[in-house]
């Protein structure tokens, strides 16, 4: 991908209206092996959140540090689109059993964030395809 903003607004709606306290991730698709997921982060009074290149290399660097085996694009050999994925209360559920038992302490954080979030009222997982721009909107059925 040859730009990426320097900050990504992402705004979340359902019937033109904000919606706060939505729980969502980010995931950078990769032109070589696997992709990458950022977040969770959470919508705010506004339904808005921020995406920022700094954090989104910050990730990849992780990443690929963590599991070079999984990893190896950089921000520059990724494709110009994202997936914003909202899961709903079972699939958040799943993955918090999950990492209880076997990361703990990351666990525990998201429960707090899913206990803060709507997401406990979601019955069906989003997963949204959107071109990389400055701004995105999703607008949530």
């Amino acid at each position: 991908m040859s730009k990426f903003p320097d900050h990504i607004g992402i705004s979340i709606l359902s019937n033109g209206k904000p919606l706060p306290k939505v729980l969502f991730e980010v995931i950078v698709i990769s032109n070589q092996k696997n992709n990458y997921t950022i977040g969770p982060f959470l919508t705010d009074a506004f339904g808005k959140s921020d995406l920022t290149k700094e954090l989104v290399i910050k990730e990849i660097n992780k990443a690929k540090a963590e599991f070079p085996m999984d990893y190896s694009s950089n921000l520059d050999n990724c494709k110009d689109v994202i997936v914003i994925k909202i899961d709903g209360k079972e699939s958040i559920e799943k993955r918090i059993r999950s990492l209880l038992r076997y990361y703990p302490d990351y666990g525990i954080d998201l429960i707090s964030t899913f206990e803060n979030s709507i997401n406990k009222t979601f019955l069906n997982d989003f997963k949204i395809e959107k071109q990389i721009n400055d701004r995105i909107e999703i607008a949530l059925p």
